[in-house]
Order: C-alpha cells, then structure tokens, then sequence
C-alpha cells in the first residue's frame, strides 16, 4: 500500500476525529512501514474509530 493511499484510507475513515488523527497523518512517513498493509491500515483505523489518541 503506497503512503498517498494509506493517507486517503484514513482521511476518509477518520473525518469524525480529524484533529486526533492529524499527527499521525502528518507523520506518516516514518509510520507507514507499520501500516503498510490494507489490514493494519483498517486495523489501526478501527481501533481509533470513536477514542484515543492515533499519535500515541
């Protein structure tokens, strides 16, 4: 998965929370190694859904 697709996936999956995920966003050069597959991505995307802080 590119790091422009996974930036797209989770732009559209996150908009509810979009200021929570903008630091992840942001970095994610460096994380996209670690979501780099479609299901990590969706994972990661889920586990953030409602809570949390995705930059954690």
């Amino acid at each position: 998965m590119t790091r422009q697709a996974a930036r797209e996936y989770l732009a559209e999956r996150t908009a509810r929370r979009e200021a929570a995920w903008q630091p992840l966003l942001a970095a994610l050069g460096p994380v996209a190694r670690a979501l780099s597959t479609p299901w990590l991505l969706s994972l990661a995307a889920t586990a953030y859904a409602r809570e949390g802080e995705p930059a954690d």
